[in-house]
């Protein structure tokens, strides 16, 4: 089963600062920006690579996390 709008509410930002991943999770890659982190995490749960994703804020990047 893929919780697709769970994973999508863990990429939001609050109040301009980004949510920080789970301590298991898994470092994917980095992005130059917010949206392209956000699709390659969403393309992972429709692919079925992972059940979750988290997109935090670096300094000047964006870095997915995922589950697996």
């Amino acid at each position: 089963m893929v919780l697709s709008a769970p994973a999508h509410a863990a990429t939001s930002t609050v109040g301009g600062t980004s949510r920080v991943p789970a301590g298991d999770d898994v470092y994917r890659d980095w992005y130059a920006s917010h949206s392209n982190c956000v699709t390659a995490g969403q393309g992972g749960i429709d692919r079925g690579h992972w059940d979750h994703y988290t997109c935090s804020e670096g300094d000047r990047l964006w870095h997915l996390w995922t589950n697996r």
